[in-house]
């Protein structure tokens, strides 16, 4: 494949983010989301059942990280579905991976709310534009290798996707984490004695109403 000018790299990614825009499945997106977030409640999962990390802000903090960090394999996958371009929505295909989800009650709750904010999450990007965020980086994926030239500025070669994906992610991440870190904090305040959410909002919702 032939070198690139600047003006040709700019082309040719529009060009790749414009013919896949309304083609891109939401329940593709999803999944990557579902992954994210299955992989920050298992962070939280072993600090507290394992660790004994008692701390619901610092626990969650630590979750969050550790989701963000899955985040960028999670879409490396994603991007690699992206190179040729499909007439047909991907997604379905991998609804198996959530099948080892535990089957009691408590874990199938904690499965449909996963579900449902993955979608919720995927949604969201959807309208207010994302998906062509995710595509820059899908772009970078398809094209690795390829030389963009420069005039008077350095020469650098196509594949640098997770520094896209940083560069366009890690502001929302971190506002999202102080969010969660933030609300955590509260909750605990609230109900001391409450290590998990769900003891929280438990504890939260037998407040007695003050007359």
């Amino acid at each position: 494949m032939s070198d690139w000018s600047w003006r040709d790299y700019l082309k040719q990614r529009r060009d790749f983010v414009e013919a896949r825009r309304q083609r891109t499945s939401i329940s593709g997106v999803a999944l990557v989301f579902i992954a994210t977030l299955l992989a920050g409640w298992a962070c939280s999962v072993v600090l507290w059942r394992v660790l004994g990390m008692a701390s619901m802000p610092l626990r969650y903090a630590l979750s969050t990280a550790v989701a963000y960090a899955a985040f960028f394999p999670a879409i490396r996958v994603w991007a690699d579905h992206q190179r040729p371009l499909q007439t047909e929505h991907r997604g379905s295909s991998s609804w198996g991976d959530l099948g080892d989800v535990p089957a009691d009650g408590e874990g199938c709750l904690i499965a449909l709310a996963v579900v449902a904010l993955g979608f919720l999450a995927a949604g969201l990007v959807a309208a207010f534009g994302g998906f062509a965020v995710l595509l820059e980086v899908a772009f970078e994926v398809a094209f690795a290798g390829v030389l963009v030239r420069r005039a008077l500025h350095p020469s650098f070669a196509v594949g640098r996707w997770w520094q896209v994906l940083l560069r366009r992610t890690w502001l929302p991440a971190l506002l999202m984490a102080a969010l969660l870190v933030w609300a955590a904090a509260q909750l605990q305040q609230h109900a001391p004695q409450a290590h998990t959410l769900g003891e929280a909002l438990a504890a939260w919702h037998q407040k007695p109403v003050k007359r």
